[in-house]
């Protein structure tokens, strides 16, 4: 049998290790116990169990509580939508949301201005990022996170477009209807040029959707920590 305390190899029946001195009325035959080794002791082995599953626990929570808040963020997203992204002032003003940027809107003595479809992406994308984050698709939030981020630009650029350049965006984009048609007109029957303007929403927006991308990476890398290797 060995000593508990120091390894040492003893006879069966001592009393005190000849080595250190300890008691060995308790020593078992086995392998030699090494001190300092966070397997060779039971004890030791459950310690060493105990705070590996408690740095999980703690990274499973964190991770948790990042994907709560980034579900959140794309919760606001959406309600983003229907608030006014844009104004375009052209003797009146005529404040323009996401949905009526999509479906339309009827602007007063300018009758029903036509909106463009691709504009639900505005509100597909948040709901795309909740559905992913709870189903802890972590890697495809972050690249809806993005597609947020860029298609934030490519909205701005049909609305710019649009109004510039009398209702013709491009080949490539299309148009958001006859708002620049619309506007055209008006201008010119009002004598003033007019004038776009995005909302602080929109600019807010811009920031949320940084902010989700920067929680999507740390939930993504924090999930890979957390999650133990199969051996």
């Amino acid at each position: 049998m060995f000593c508990k305390k120091c390894g040492q190899q003893l006879s069966d029946n001592v009393q005190f290790c000849k080595s250190c001195g300890a008691p060995v009325t308790n020593a078992a035959p086995g392998a030699p116990y090494l001190a300092g080794s966070a397997g060779s002791h039971p004890s030791n082995a459950a310690g060493g169990a105990f705070g590996a599953t408690g740095n999980s626990v703690g990274e499973t929570s964190t991770v948790k509580t990042l994907s709560l808040a980034l579900r959140l963020v794309a919760l606001v997203l959406c309600l983003f939508f229907f608030l006014p992204m844009f104004t375009i002032t052209c003797g009146t003003e005529i404040p323009f949301s996401g949905l009526d940027a999509t479906l339309g809107k009827d602007a007063s003595s300018l009758g029903h201005i036509d909106g463009n479809p691709l504009v639900i992406l505005m509100l597909a994308i948040p709901i795309a990022l909740i559905v992913l984050v709870s189903l802890k698709k972590y890697a495809g939030a972050i690249l809806a996170s993005i597609a947020g981020l860029l298609f934030q630009w490519i909205f701005a650029f049909i609305v710019t477009s649009t109004v510039n350049n009398g209702g013709d965006s491009g080949d490539i984009l299309g148009s958001m209807g006859g708002v620049g048609d619309a506007i055209s007109s008006l201008g010119s029957s009002s004598g003033a040029g007019s004038i776009l303007s995005f909302t602080p929403w929109y600019h807010l927006s811009w920031v949320l959707y940084i902010v989700a991308t920067i929680l999507a990476i740390t939930i993504w890398s924090k999930s890979k920590v957390s999650t133990p290797r199969r051996m």
